[in-house]
């Protein structure tokens, strides 16, 4: 038995039993988070390619399967980075049910995993890139809801992701023809500018981050930030592999310049439409776009410890833009476009974004303050301007979160508090503590993370 094929099949499996069970969101929810920790915990504890006993059989599951001449493999070097995606798609699809998240949602999320998990699994690894053009599929079928009136959202999604896939395919067969171990010049300038087109749609750099505002204005808030969480963490361990596959590309001083510089611009041009929000839905979207940015100059340093902080931010993403979302969604059922006065009628969830918000931007004491600090002052080789940049964004960030503090916690007509049900607050709750707990103790869990790309041995030696 193949344990790609496994993956698959059960995947599969997990997403028809989360349809049927549709109209029942807190099992649909719960089987299908349950479901792909599971399958997390398969990938990363179940011997590969040795006997192992099950109900006194001996079953033995081979890495590697092949289909219609491309093999998907299923390796030690490749199973913590899947393992690592199913944990946090289970993390954030558990609490869904509380949101009420469209219906298919919950069949759709562990497709959209496997999907990715397909992307990292195929060999040649370019056609990575189709799919996580299915990935974005299925994130479209989820954030353009039935009876939906808009979607350009995802129109735009979907017509990067394609173009995305062209141009990295494009890169794919020119380096196949040019038979090179090592480019020359003229076809690494151009191998460079097709990467850089296409990686910079898929982790959402500004311009192309516009499908985003949309998406959130005419969806579930907590359901883009699932999309946004896996689609930008496929993006990123693709280019893992890339940069662990082609030398020429991770020795290039002008590419690591240039990813560094749009890391700053993404940081600064987040912060400043930020700062200008109304809409609790968009001041999100533009936080995160700063918190890409940071991601952006880690990568750009060109070091082993940047990469994996890169990494350890992507993690701490997770958490954050979960909680926020979490919180933001229950706010939004209230009235997203004014907020003023919720703090009082629902101190909890108004708590929950503030702490959400501030980890976001990397205040101390939240999950996003330890990889700031660390890329600030453990790691060398980032320019005055762009430490200059990181260090404006998040004063001027942390003013907006103080202002919106303000905003909810501001006298109103009605201050009558009311009782989020049990589950909302369990959740709420749970996000709050872990949100501190890895912003004072980040080696709980976080050298785990790093540890997810230790087969990227070219990359990580």
């Amino acid at each position: 038995m193949n344990a790609p094929l496994g993956l698959f099949v059960l995947s599969i499996l997990v997403s028809l039993i989360a349809f049927f069970l549709r109209n029942r969101p807190r099992w649909s929810g719960t089987i299908a988070a349950l479901g792909t920790a599971g399958l997390a915990f398969v990938v990363l504890f179940i011997g590969f390619d040795e006997p192992f006993g099950v109900l006194g059989l001996s079953l033995k599951l081979s890495s590697r399967w092949v289909l219609l001449g491309r093999s998907f493999n299923l390796g030690p070097e490749i199973r913590p980075m899947i393992g690592y995606l199913y944990l946090s798609g289970a993390f954030l699809i558990a609490p869904s049910w509380l949101i009420k998240a469209p219906r298919y949602f919950y069949a759709l999320g562990p497709l959209i995993l496997a999907a990715v998990a397909a992307s990292l699994m195929v060999q040649p690894f370019l056609f990575a890139a189709v799919f996580i053009e299915l990935a974005a599929m299925g994130a479209v079928l989820v954030i353009v809801a039935p009876g939906s009136r808009s979607t350009s959202g995802g129109l735009r999604l979907l017509t990067l992701y394609t173009l995305a896939m062209i141009a990295i395919l494009i890169t794919g067969w020119q380096l196949e023809t040019g038979a090179v171990t090592s480019a020359g010049q003229d076809l690494a300038r151009r191998m460079t500018m097709m990467l850089g087109l296409g990686f910079g749609i898929l982790l959402a750099i500004p311009p192309f981050h516009i499908w985003l505002p949309e998406a959130v204005r005419q969806s579930n808030p907590y359901v883009v930030a699932y999309i946004v969480v896996i689609l930008q963490a496929a993006g990123l361990l693709f280019l893992f592999r890339l940069l662990d596959t082609y030398p020429w590309l991770r020795d290039s001083r002008g590419l690591l310049e240039a990813i560094q510089w749009a890391g700053a611009a993404a940081v600064l041009l987040g912060a400043l439409w930020a700062s200008s929000q109304r809409d609790a839905r968009l001041l999100t979207i533009y936080a995160l776009l700063a918190d890409l940015g940071v991601m952006l100059v880690a990568i750009g340093n060109g070091t082993d410890a940047g990469l994996r902080l890169a990494l350890v931010m992507s993690a701490s993403r997770v958490l954050s833009l979960g909680v926020l979302s979490l919180a933001l969604t229950q706010l939004s059922m209230f009235n997203s476009a004014n907020l003023r006065g919720a703090g009082y009628r629902w101190p909890l969830a108004s708590t929950t974004f503030l702490v959400g918000l501030l980890s976001l931007i990397g205040f101390p004491l939240t999950a996003g303050f330890p990889g700031r600090w660390s890329l600030l002052s453990g790691i060398g080789g980032i320019p005055l301007p762009i430490a200059i940049v990181i260090f404006g964004s998040m004063a001027l960030l942390s003013i907006v979160a103080l202002r919106w503090a303000f905003l909810l916690f501001s006298p109103d007509e009605d201050m009558k508090t009311r009782t989020s049900p049990t589950g909302e607050r369990i959740f709420m709750m749970g996000g709050l503590i872990l949100t501190v707990l890895l912003g004072i103790f980040p080696q709980a869990i976080f050298p785990w993370v790093v540890e997810t790309v230790v087969g990227l041995t070219r990359l990580f030696p």
